[in-house]
């Protein structure tokens, strides 16, 4: 039920990349391929130096925030299966073997049905917390990483 999962989050996300990259491709000017070409470069050689670097300067605050959207994708794990079946009985709250953090939080936070396990919110709420440093902290060095939003990038 894994692959079924991820085969549902890339076909729910890829169209919007697709059309956001192809868009990018489209502006991007003849005259610096033709250029390349006569200077000797290989269509490889092309995509590698050229291409691709103007691609990922412009998609870098896409990556990132699909990155942030995927890691707190509770919908798809929920409505699917529930976070599927337990990876051990012995486990004090249920943790299915779909389950991302959020999910299994979310078990913590409001109790299990299944086992009848209680709620514990204070735990949920620090696990949350560390959670969004994790996530903002990871996108924040994403973001100053990327040349996204530099003033006088060279394309």
């Amino acid at each position: 039920s894994r692959v079924i999962l991820i085969l549902i989050q890339g076909w729910l996300g890829h169209s919007y990349i697709v059309l956001l990259v192809s868009g990018n491709m489209k502006a991007i000017s003849g005259d610096i391929y033709e250029a390349a070409r006569v200077d000797g470069a290989t269509p490889f050689k092309q995509f590698m130096k050229m291409t691709l670097p103007i691609i990922l300067l412009q998609i870098a605050p896409l990556l990132i925030s699909q990155f942030t959207f995927n890691f707190n994708n509770f919908s798809i794990i929920w409505l699917f299966n529930d976070g599927g079946s337990k990876i051990d009985p012995s486990y004090v709250y249920d943790v299915g073997n779909t389950d991302i953090i959020l999910s299994w939080i979310f078990k913590i936070t409001f109790g299990s049905q299944a086992s009848n396990v209680t709620s514990n919110q204070a735990l949920g709420s620090a696990l949350v917390i560390v959670m969004s440093i994790f996530v903002v902290g990871a996108s924040g060095i994403g973001f100053a990483r990327s040349k996204a939003f530099r003033k006088g990038v060279d394309i």
